[in-house]
């Protein structure tokens, strides 16, 4: 945006806050070194911060996490600059931090990545004489005219400020864990190390769309983040599990329409994908591994993290960091397309992997009809994967990530008589996260 609607738009956005959320303290960068109230919430407009300038002091931001409820960064356009300051970077208009004792909670919203990137409609017709005449057409905008993404940067100021406050009226809760947000230990996770050897966030990409003038498809990915240093072996190794709500085609609502001829939206495909942008990182592990026909899946890590005890007292020497989640995958087939650094994973829906059409009835001289969709097509799909890369324990570089996911919708409907009908589907195809703008980790931040 430009300088003067930057400007325009962080002045309405403050004064909006001020007057919504409670124990709201408005500062500067430069002067954000001060000391903050215990459990007060703190805006800051970062517009323009870099790091590294030897005539200005860096903000501390580390140290209003440590008093702060929360901390509302405004504008983050160098997400490297903030790695350099609190271990890792995220870019977007609005980016929400919220620390837990051991861990800490980040909401990015205005990431501009969301929004439509591909669709296309397809048509088979049966003739009465039961030949097939398929026509495909390629468009950017004639089938998808009424989608639209119902992201932060899309909404008015006011409803841009009611998102915020009522992420902030919500506790975090870290996935699969049935303990209180801020009580949230575990044994087996990096949390058991020294503190100087871990760095643990949670980083929640989600969005939303009008797939059209009636259903709503919400989409949400919780990213485990953990930065780990160990003494022996001497590594430091960087875990991304993909946890959370997970992928709703109908926002939890009832598919609509679900005729035996006119189905809503389904989804059909979920992609995640993590890179790392430097060659200074190994991968350990990816998980899951290829899964088809299968109901459940499982995904996990494992590997062991040693402790200095002479600087350590009180700890032991050596700490297995493991992890596992099972899902159900029924109807759902899973390939694992991880090479080198990367870790990617489709999330296919079987029924129509050889062929959209698969998904109708096809009776010669009777008319067609579209098959009843599976509940993980239509209703809420967790997508659980876990990534270990691992590099030197020298290493301190600000390294930059590539984190999003991708997904698919596919309607299909029928019309025309019982002796000659068209078949049609439509395929629309989104993705929401850090591409362009990456995520950065600032493997300096822990040390063994």
């Amino acid at each position: 945006m430009s300088d003067k609607f930057s400007t325009h738009w962080v002045n309405q956005i403050t004064a909006g806050l001020m007057n919504t959320i409670d124990n709201l303290i408005v500062t500067h960068p430069d002067n954000i070194n001060n000391n903050v109230p215990i459990g007060s919430n703190v805006l800051v407009d970062f517009t323009g911060v870099i790091v590294g300038d030897e005539n200005k002091p860096a903000p501390n931001v580390n140290q209003v996490l440590d008093s702060a409820n929360s901390i509302i960064l405004l504008n983050v356009e160098e997400p490297k600059a903030l790695s350099e300051l609190i271990g890792f970077g995220i870019g977007g208009q609005i980016v929400i931090i919220r620390p837990y004792g051991n861990y800490s909670s980040v909401h990015v919203l205005g990431i501009g990545q969301d929004g439509l990137t591909a669709c296309c409609k397809s048509d088979v017709v049966q003739q009465d004489d039961g030949s097939y005449h398929f026509s495909v057409t390629d468009s950017d905008n004639a089938c998808c005219g009424s989608n639209s993404a119902l992201s932060f940067q899309n909404l008015c100021v006011p409803d841009q400020v009611n998102m915020i406050s009522n992420i902030l009226a919500t506790d975090f809760q870290v996935p699969g864990s049935s303990e209180p947000c801020c009580a949230f230990t575990a044994s087996n996770g990096p949390s058991t190390l020294p503190a100087h050897q871990f760095s643990l966030v949670y980083l929640t990409i989600d969005a939303k769309w009008n797939l059209d003038t009636h259903q709503v498809t919400s989409n949400s990915v919780v990213l485990e983040i953990s930065l780990i240093a160990s003494y022996s072996p001497l590594y430091k190794y960087l875990r991304i599990r993909s946890l959370g709500a997970g992928f709703s085609p109908t926002n939890g609502a009832p598919l609509s329409p679900d005729t035996a001829y006119d189905k809503g939206y389904i989804q059909s495909l979920v992609n995640l994908h993590f890179q790392p942008l430097a060659n200074k990182l190994t991968v350990l592990s990816t998980d899951p591994k290829n899964i088809n026909g299968r109901r459940t899946y499982t995904a996990g890590s494992s590997f062991s993290v040693g402790v200095d005890i002479s600087q350590n007292p009180g700890f032991k020497p050596s700490y297995t960091i493991s992890d596992s989640e099972t899902r159900e995958i029924s109807d759902f087939n899973i390939y694992n397309n991880s090479a080198g650094i990367v870790a990617d994973w489709d999330f296919k829906f079987s029924m129509i992997e050889k062929s959209v059409w698969d998904a109708f009835k096809q009776p010669f001289l009777k008319k067609g009809q579209v098959r009843d969709m599976p509940a993980l097509a239509t209703r809420n799909m967790q997508t659980v994967t876990d990534t270990v890369w691992y590099g030197p324990g020298s290493l301190t570089d600000n390294i930059g990530m590539q984190l999003y996911w991708k997904t698919d919708h596919h309607k299909f409907w029928v019309t025309g008589n019982w002796a000659e009908y068209t078949m049609h589907s439509r395929r629309v195809e989104n993705r929401v996260g850090f591409v362009d703008v990456p995520f950065y980790i600032n493997f300096g931040s822990v040390y063994a």
